[in-house]
């Protein structure tokens, strides 16, 4: 802690000048220096005073340069400026043009940066309806990978139609050959009695009628007409072609060769077994025969 040299008391503060005393003590040692006082009694105030007296014209005159050096400057700085207030003075209007254009600028660049996001917000629109676009896209190729998986799929059923029509076109071309014969019954078949079976004769084709069986067998040949009389026990119209209580028969209807309304009855009276061999041959009339000539 720093004390006062003449009242040894400490210093708040900060210290007077070049003396280390306290406020109080200060305007005491002051009073010495300048009027020599002696009640002071310190050994710093005497030294003070001495330099004081010793240095005080010193003082004046280092004061009256600086003002004579200011004053000077003074001169200097206002010639300076008179010299350069013109150039100044045009650097001041073009400082003004250029402020005018740069507020311009400002105004353009505004403008700009409003287009700016106007376009940056159509952007973000576009943006969104590409990525809808894009998710439609790629639906779509699903959905065309399942249609060409379909497609596919279908050329391989179109190619076994047209095999199956390439065989069919050889079955027709085969048909149409007058004289075509085709085996069309051979499988046993038990029958009970009162029990019957029903055939019906192709068109444009003689009937070839063959059997053999373990029990009589009575064969008729109806019309369609014919036949719902014989099933409802009614009395039958019309002449037909029958064969009654065979156990053997082999003969040829040829009524079908120009009509397709004819069928076949196979009828038993007690219970037995048929062996069939019957066949068909292509042999078409040249005009309607039997009950559809009528």
């Amino acid at each position: 802690m720093l004390l006062c040299d003449r009242c040894k008391k400490p210093i708040v503060g900060e210290s007077k000048k070049l003396l280390d005393v306290c406020p109080d003590c200060y305007f005491q040692v002051m009073s010495y220096i300048s009027t020599g006082n002696a009640n002071v009694g310190i050994t710093q105030a005497r030294v003070i005073g001495r330099l004081g007296r010793r240095f005080t014209s010193k003082l004046f005159l280092a004061l009256v340069l600086l003002v004579i050096l200011l004053t000077i400057s003074s001169g200097v700085a206002i010639s300076t400026y008179t010299q350069y207030q013109a150039p100044l003075q045009n650097e001041h209007q073009l400082v003004n043009a250029l402020s005018g254009n740069l507020t311009q600028e400002q105004s353009i660049v505004q403008a700009a940066a409003t287009v700016i996001l106007k376009y940056k917000a159509q952007i973000a629109n576009l943006s969104s309806q590409v990525a809808a676009l894009s998710q439609s896209a790629a639906s779509d190729r699903s959905n065309i990978s399942s249609l060409e998986g379909i497609v596919a799929s279908l050329k391989t059923q179109s190619n076994s139609l047209e095999n199956t029509v390439s065989v069919l076109q050889n079955n027709i071309t085969q048909l149409k050959e007058k004289g075509s014969n085709f085996l069309i019954w051979d499988v046993p078949v038990n029958a009970s009695s009162g029990y019957f079976l029903f055939e019906t004769v192709p068109d444009t084709f003689d009937y070839h009628d063959n059997f053999s069986s373990t029990v009589p067998v009575d064969v008729y040949y109806f019309n369609s007409s014919q036949f719902v009389q014989w099933y409802s026990h009614q009395k039958i119209s019309g002449s037909y072609v029958n064969f009654t209580g065979t156990e053997r028969q082999s003969d040829t209807f040829k009524l079908g060769e120009g009509c397709g309304g004819y069928v076949v009855i196979y009828s038993f009276e007690s219970t037995g077994t048929i062996f069939p061999n019957v066949s068909a041959t292509y042999y078409p009339a040249p005009k309607s025969t039997g009950s559809c000539s009528r």
